[in-house]
Parts: structure tokens; C-alpha cells; sequence
């Protein structure tokens, strides 16, 4: 059986951690010390210091939860794939459903956009209301509400693509 999983990086995991908690204390201390930044009472400063924490925060608690994940967030196989099997709820996507494999570059960094049949299906059977709305954005505006990068995986993007390619090749029907 042909079979892929490709997990967490720890390693950038771990540079999230450290950069959202560098930002935290950058907030706190605009919260601190907003008169040193602003002649002006209105306190901008630490409006934007307590945004930025409460910010960096949730970011900090996302990365702490990659870090600590074990499972894998891609498996291909002989069937189809899993993308983020533990906290999708659309979870395991057919080779057979696939309609084509196209990439975009965003802001320096590549995504490998997955066209499938009846998009909309897979959108209303996700409950996180979160997931469900980027991936109706990235309908709207890719064609697709299915998108694969190498950001937070352990495994560079050509590798990923080739491997995706190369599944979908063969196990198409």
C-alpha cells in the first residue's frame, strides 16, 4: 500500500512560539509605556499594545498546540488524502473527486490549490466556522476551497507538490 504522512514541523513551530512571544511582550510594553510613545491622552499606544497581545496570545496558543501535535497533517494513500485529519471535519478526499492541481504564489510563499467536484458540499460539512469561511474565501477567489502549503510541515514545498502530483497520477481513476 502507498502510503504518506507528513507531520508538524517542529522547528518552525518552535519559531512561531518565539515570535509570537517577542510581539506579547512588544504589546504589553505598548500598554506599559504608551506615554512614552504618544504626547497624546488618548492612549492609541496601548489600545494597540493590548490588541497586539490579545493577538499574539492566540497565535502563541496556536503554536504551543502545533508543537505539541503528534498526528500527522497530511496522509496520502492509495485511496486519497487526509488534509488535517484531527481537526477537519471534512476530512478524506477521493483521488476520484479531484478535477485538477494548479499553484500560486502569495506573498512569497507557494500553495497548491486542489479543484474538486462539488466544492460546496465539503464547505457545509465542515462545522468550525472559521475553516468553513476561508475555505468559502478561497472558493471565491481560487476555485477551490482546498489549499496545501508547506508552512507548519515538515517537508518543503516541491516535495509536497511532487508528492501530491504523483498520487493523484497514479491513483485517479
Amino acid at each position: 500500500m502507498d502510503y504518506l504522512e507528513v507531520k508538524v514541523s517542529k522547528s518552525k513551530a518552535i519559531l512561531l512560539l518565539i515570535s509570537s512571544l517577542a510581539f506579547v511582550v512588544f504589546g504589553i510594553f505598548l500598554i506599559i509605556k504608551a506615554d512614552v510613545f504618544s504626547n497624546n491622552p488618548d492612549y492609541e499606544q496601548a489600545i494597540m499594545g493590548g490588541i497586539t497581545t490579545v493577538l499574539f496570545v492566540a497565535v502563541f496558543y496556536v503554536g504551543i498546540k502545533k508543537f505539541n501535535q503528534q498526528e500527522a497533517q497530511l496522509i496520502l494513500n492509495d485511496k486519497g488524502f487526509f488534509f488535517d485529519p484531527k481537526d477537519s471535519e471534512y476530512g478524506f478526499i477521493e483521488w476520484s473527486r479531484i478535477t485538477g492541481l494548479f499553484e500560486e504564489t502569495i506573498k512569497f510563499d507557494k500553495f497548491l490549490f486542489i479543484k474538486i467536484e462539488n466544492p460546496e458540499v465539503l464547505i457545509a460539512n465542515e462545522k468550525n466556522r472559521a475553516k468553513r469561511n476561508m475555505m468559502k474565501l478561497n472558493l471565491k477567489t481560487h476555485g477551490t476551497p482546498i489549499s496545501v502549503s508547506e508552512i507548519g510541515l515538515n517537508m518543503d514545498y516541491k516535495t509536497l507538490k511532487n508528492e501530491i502530483k504523483r498520487f493523484h497520477q497514479k491513483y485517479s481513476i
